[in-house]
């Protein structure tokens, strides 16, 4: 099994925030709203579970597959502290430089407390089978989530506005903002309280008729409902995700996602990753009575491939409506900054104990093979969830000695997940231990003898790189025993 990841990792690093006008909040005259950016909700799932601690009463429906994304250009507020201690809300528009466009002033009512953004934003409301409403909210909106997400690739690859509703004594104005083709997570959670017995129910979330008004958004792009499942057991993964059964995927509400660049280019070799595969290491045997092996004789093994070349392999899935997949691309960097992008795939959600998270799929193969290179047994596990887990070489040139700190962040998702960036940044390796059910390799039927452990990457050539030489790597082992007692050693040499 390979090392615990936090299931809702989105370390994207901060942006440097928009400069604040120089003009005073008082002297700006509203504008034709028709102008500005809107806003639009989109929910990716039309089910999803809750489960409940033994021990507590109170239900939260928590990680909820909704997002609020910008449309129209990016989505920007201002808040000024007044003279007399009043507030000022304004909406402004940017042009191509920067600089602010137009102005308008938003009503008093839509920011009450600036550590929770727009007041009253969302309604949510639960009801039962029987259409009884147990629970009914209003619920704020900050646009500054710490989880934000890419819609489309029209807008920056990251984030350009702050994170964080928030104020201190000595704040006297703050820019919140959705950038093009982003969206916020939003509402995160409602708390639905006690008494609530485990069944399923309905929940409706909409934007409220006000916020409809001021920023002009549609009915159908501003209510969706989904139905949640409450059960009381052991918390085991991401909450809101129902592992083990069958993908409810409804009609994703909003807009499909975009593609501003070229679909593919012809890279320049210079900025493209290099992939090479490491041999096979850590290597046991797993019998039919151990944990992982499901009952069959099963090697267990760590692999690791990693970055070796001049720039990171970027992935990024995004997802269409009404579907349970990503479209994947490849996006290509020189210098720090994108210069194209090719369609290398599919990133798919894994429910699997020790995964429920997304996978980019044929990223590499596992297999035993003899001496003339026949297959003999092949592991089942060919998605991966990229994540530099290990320095491999940091000597090299261009190689990345702070991954966390270089805007280029790994997020292998929760199950109603719109977006995923997966990165392998240079000098870095990703390692998996094949000790998860669907990652071994069994060998039950593979007669004794000696044979070749092989890790593979980029097999069929989807991702651009600087070389494919180095794609594979192998360990030889020696496999004996009986079945239900069968070993395996390393030979050297």
């Amino acid at each position: 099994m390979r090392p615990k990841r936090m299931s809702r990792r989105i370390a994207l690093a901060l942006g440097t925030a928009l400069l604040m006008s120089a003009a005073t909040p008082s002297a700006a005259q509203p504008s034709p709203r028709t102008n500005f950016p809107s806003l639009q909700l989109i929910v990716t799932e039309s089910a999803i579970e809750q489960i409940r601690s033994p021990e507590s009463e109170f239900v939260i429906i928590d990680e909820l597959p909704g997002f609020v994304a910008a449309v129209g250009g990016a989505f920007e507020i201002q808040v000024n502290r007044l003279d007399d201690g009043s507030t000022s809300v304004q909406q402004v528009t940017r042009l191509a430089d920067g600089s602010i466009g137009e102005r308008r002033r938003l009503p008093r009512w839509t920011v009450a407390d600036w550590t929770q953004g727009l007041d009253a934003f969302f309604r949510v409301r639960v009801t039962d089978a029987s259409g009884t409403e147990i629970h009914a909210a209003a619920i704020p909106f900050c646009p500054l989530s710490a989880e934000r997400f890419r819609i489309d690739d029209t807008g920056p690859p990251l984030p350009t506005y702050p994170y964080g509703c928030s104020e201190t004594e000595l704040t006297v104005g703050m820019a919140w903002g959705i950038d093009t083709g982003w969206s916020s997570r939003a509402p995160d959670s409602i708390f639905v309280g006690t008494d609530v017995p485990d069944g399923t129910y309905r929940l409706d979330i909409e934007i409220s008729r006000r916020y409809r008004d001021l920023f002009r958004i549609p009915a159908d792009r501003a209510r969706a409902s989904l139905s949640v499942e409450i059960v009381t057991g052991v918390i085991d993964g991401p909450v809101g995700d129902p592992a083990g059964t069958e993908r409810s995927v409804g009609d994703i509400h909003g807009l499909p996602a975009q593609t501003a660049l070229p679909p593919s280019v012809s890279p320049d070799a210079s900025g493209l990753p290099d992939l090479i595969a490491l041999p096979p290491f850590n290597i046991f045997m797993a019998g039919p009575d151990d944990p992982g092996s499901e009952g069959v004789d099963a090697i267990i093994f760590a692999a690791n491939v990693w970055n070796g070349g001049d720039g990171p392999l970027v992935v990024e899935g995004f997802r269409q409506p009404g579907e349970a997949v990503m479209d994947a691309y490849q996006y290509l960097y020189e210098n720090g900054s994108i210069v194209g992008k090719e369609l290398v795939g599919e990133l798919e959600y894994d429910p699997i104990e020790g995964h429920r998270h997304w996978h980019f799929r044929d990223f590499a193969q596992y297999r035993i093979i003899d001496d003339a290179g026949n297959e003999v047994a092949v592991s089942g596990k060919e998605a991966f969830c990229l994540m530099p887990t290990d320095p491999v070489d940091l000597t090299i040139p261009n190689a990345e000695w702070r991954v966390w700190d270089s805007g280029l962040a790994t997020s292998c998702g929760s199950f109603g997940a719109i977006w995923i960036r997966e990165i392998l940044q240079v000098g870095w390796g990703d390692t998996y231990y094949q000790g998860v059910p669907g990652q071994w390799i069994e060998i039950t039927d593979v007669p004794n003898g000696e044979y070749l452990l092989e890790v593979a990457t980029n097999t069929d050539g989807r991702l651009a790189e600087l070389r494919d030489d180095n794609n594979v790597a192998t360990t030889r082992i020696l496999l004996g025993g009986e079945p239900g007692a069968r070993t395996v050693e390393v030979v050297n040499g």
